[in-house]
């Protein structure tokens, strides 16, 4: 089945009171050309996507704009094609975004993205979780990268640099059971569960989860 047009886009997003302007949309459609075009070379998202990327990556990147306070520092952990940073980006001019992306190519990719979208206060970080120690930044958000525990293991090292707030990208059903498997990671690193919050894309059939946790007094078990 084929992506769906710009109209249709921005009819979904007004759903959400997420309105496209000129600008946003020049950017989106640059951007949108850039992922056809360099996607087999190198490997930045599976065939199936293809079709997929505006109705899907694009609108699910583009809800968590919703919940971002304004002014932040966002890093985005694992960027891989720029999903959700460089559409959080698009969408929110006034957030200084981190994209952390480990693979060189991908990296090189999002530099591309970064520089041909003008895209200010936008930049690309390109290691590996456990090399970054030293990187100040308000908010963590991980789409569907790595579960909640290796995340928090990462976050002990970072002392008193830890963000304020961590959003995670996860399938409903598995929430529960990695919160459950967290419990004593999350008061180690000082984090509690603050909301879930649920999208539903009725255009693909489709629920997605955001797992909000906040920052409180770290204690030890």
């Amino acid at each position: 089945m084929a992506d769906i047009t710009w109209s249709q886009f921005d009819k979904i997003l007004a759903s959400f009171e997420l309105f496209l302007d000129d600008e946003k949309l020049e950017k989106l459609v640059k951007y949108h050309k850039l992922l056809l075009k360099e996607r087999e070379r190198l490997n930045l998202y599976s065939l199936k996507d293809t079709e997929r990327l505006i109705k899907y990556h694009f609108v699910d990147s583009a809800v968590v704009t919703k919940i971002l306070p304004e002014n932040k520092i966002v890093a985005d952990l694992g960027s891989g094609a720029g999903f959700p940073g460089v559409i959080i980006k698009i969408f929110r001019p006034d957030l200084k975004v981190y994209l952390i992306e480990s693979k060189h190519k991908k990296a090189v990719f999002l530099e591309k993205v970064v520089l041909e979208l003008d895209l200010k206060d936008c930049l690309v970080l390109n290691q590996r979780l456990e090399e970054i120690k030293n990187l100040k930044f308000d908010i963590l958000v991980s789409r569907l990268v790595a579960p909640l525990k290796k995340t928090l293991k990462w976050l002990q090292s970072l002392a008193d640099l830890k963000p304020d707030m961590l959003i995670f990208y996860k399938k409903t059903k598995v929430i529960e059971k990695e919160l459950k498997e967290s419990e004593k990671l999350l008061a180690r690193t000082g984090y509690q569960k603050k909301d879930i919050v649920k999208f539903r894309y009725e255009h693909i059939r489709l629920v997605r989860s955001l797992l909000i946790l906040e920052k409180v007094n770290v204690y030890n078990l």
